[in-house]
């Protein structure tokens, strides 16, 4: 299947978090920002960040070693 990237299986509302989690610093070391502190920027409850991000990170970590 042609352009089968992460980014394709990942839901609207998760490529959101992702992609601000990412901007925001969360997966810098040390952390530009706290789950809490994207939750509020987004105005979303801290679990459902939580939840997006890890379902999101599990989607991609299984594409990365189906790419092997």
């Amino acid at each position: 299947e042609v352009n089968v990237g992460p980014r394709t299986l990942l839901g609207e509302r998760q490529w959101e978090v992702v992609q601000a989690a990412v901007q925001w610093g969360y997966y810098d070391d040390p952390r530009g920002v706290s789950l809490r502190q994207v939750a509020e920027r987004l105005g979303m409850a801290r679990s459902t960040i939580g939840e997006h991000l890890q379902n999101a990170e599990g989607t991609i970590m299984r594409w990365l070693v189906e790419q092997e």
